[in-house]
């Protein structure tokens, strides 16, 4: 990717993906342009928290979401009763500010509670909005929310409560089987983390194996120590909608197998294609240490 030019505006910015001069670009603004009205303010400030997070750079944007302060304080809610645009912080930074404050004060939990705040807020809005417009915005909210709240509840390793929380959006979820097909997806990819692998099938059903019928196979393969068939199995879905997820996985069950070379290979082809995620970066890291230490190699595939 070229470097941007120097006089590229902050939207050009984002458009080609230049992320972190664009951080760089909205601080330079917010701390040089007298007079900014407050909507330009919070909506250059989401940007450079939105482009550190997007750059890996969390630690720094969860000390700098700390200058908000209480979100939920009174000072952002300058209306007497509530509104749809009582609050002058916009929704999205909101969101975003949740995860970073919580992150600043270590404590995981608080994420939880703070998207439980929003959703209690979200749903006062939805009782007072007339419009369907704007109760159909409120009511996709919450369901961002409950997604939120949902991983925010796995990575502090409280599964259980993952599951429960998604089990109760699928009872919540009465009409749309479209939408109950992908929560029980996700229940049963819970279940399989927690290493549930009856559970996991108990909690999807005939409908939801026939949509995603030949990834689930596969993870359960995996969750079942069978990675020689789950190398087969994955390797069917190469070049298909699942292409990522496949070449990952196929990748991984061939560690298990000892096909250490093959794995990094396929790895680093990933990588070179432009794709870049933190279990990718771990999986091509613990291949590279295993080839380089037979002896860690014999020990981890033994155990």
């Amino acid at each position: 990717m070229p470097p941007p030019a120097e006089d590229t505006t902050l939207s050009s910015l984002l458009r080609q993906g230049h992320y972190h001069p664009a951080a760089t670009l909205a601080a330079t603004t917010l701390t040089s342009t007298p007079d900014l009205p407050p909507s330009q303010i919070f909506s250059l400030f989401y940007t450079r928290l939105a482009c550190l997070a997007i750059t890996g750079h969390d630690a720094i944007a969860a000390q700098e979401s700390l200058a908000l302060g209480d979100i939920h304080s009174p000072f952002y809610f300058p209306k007497a009763q509530y509104g749809e645009e009582a609050c002058i912080l916009p929704w999205h930074l909101r969101v975003l500010a949740t995860r970073f404050q919580a992150l600043a004060a270590a404590e995981p939990r608080r994420e939880a509670q703070g998207y439980y705040d929003l959703a209690a807020y979200a749903r006062g809005q939805c009782k007072l909005s007339v419009a369907a417009h704007a109760k159909g915005l409120w009511k996709s909210r919450l369901k961002d929310l409950g997604s939120r709240t949902t991983n925010a509840l796995v990575a502090m390793g409280d599964l259980s409560g993952a599951r429960r929380l998604l089990e109760t959006f699928i009872s919540a979820t009465e009409d749309k089987e479209e939408e109950k097909e992908v929560l029980k997806g996700w229940v049963a990819m819970l279940c399989l983390r927690m290493g549930d692998v009856e559970g996991a099938r108990k909690s999807v059903d005939a409908r939801t194996r026939e949509s995603n019928n030949e990834v689930l196979e596969a993870l359960f393969l995996m969750a079942e120590d069978r990675y020689e068939e789950a190398v087969s199995a994955w390797r069917g879905l190469l070049d298909g909608k699942h292409d990522v997820l496949a070449r990952h996985n196929t990748a991984v069950s061939l560690i298990y197998t000892g096909e250490l070379a093959e794995a990094a290979k396929i790895l680093e082809d990933m990588v070179h294609a432009g794709h870049a995620f933190r279990a990718l970066t771990f999986n091509l890291t613990t291949v590279h240490e295993l080839r380089s230490e037979p002896g860690r190699r014999e020990k981890v595939l033994r155990d």
